[in-house]
């Protein structure tokens, strides 16, 4: 992989979401090197599928299509990985754990962790920002996927006890 792929995310997302792109990347390889470090996987295609995870939700896949933003982020990563090169069973994983993007395991984060990620990509108020989007498909689409979490997924995700300390806490670290 090159840069494109990042640029492309980097560019398509709104920074809010690039940054929960990048939390996510740090507090998986963390989770999986301190619980789980007989896993093999490719750190690349990991990165991809954290960059891609949410490219669903920017405004003109939430308000110009009619699929679930998960399911139409998937297809969107698979054809934009194909088109800059990707071999096709990275590309191919990366849709398919878009698709099935789903989060938890707080538990396993130490705290040291979450506040160094924190610092370099910040929150930027996303537990707002995402129930917010969240709202948003499934006033645009009752049918979309995320209605199969319940009613109460949204109010979970504005909630978030772990992250609310770091919702509006860090500015930007220069790099």
């Amino acid at each position: 992989m090159d840069y494109t792929e990042t640029e492309y995310a980097k560019t398509e997302l709104p920074a809010h979401t690039f940054n929960h792109s990048m939390r996510v990347f740090y507090y998986g390889l963390a989770i999986a090197r301190q619980h789980s470090p007989e896993w093999k996987f490719s750190d690349e295609t990991w990165l991809l599928t954290c960059l891609f995870h949410d490219i669903g939700t920017i405004d003109k896949y939430t308000q110009d299509v009619f699929l679930s933003f998960d399911i139409y982020g998937g297809l969107v990563a698979l054809n934009v990985l194909k088109e800059k090169g990707a071999p096709a069973p990275q590309a191919e994983s990366v849709a398919e754990a878009v698709i099935h993007n789903l989060g938890a395991h707080k538990e396993c984060l130490h705290p040291d962790t979450v506040e160094d990620v924190n610092k370099y990509y910040p929150r930027r108020q996303w537990s707002r920002c995402f129930s917010s989007k969240l709202r948003e498909e499934i006033g645009l689409k009752p049918w979309c996927h995320t209605t199969a979490e319940g009613e109460g997924f949204p109010i979970g995700i504005e909630n978030n006890e772990l992250m609310e300390p770091y919702d509006g806490r860090f500015q930007i670290v220069p790099s």
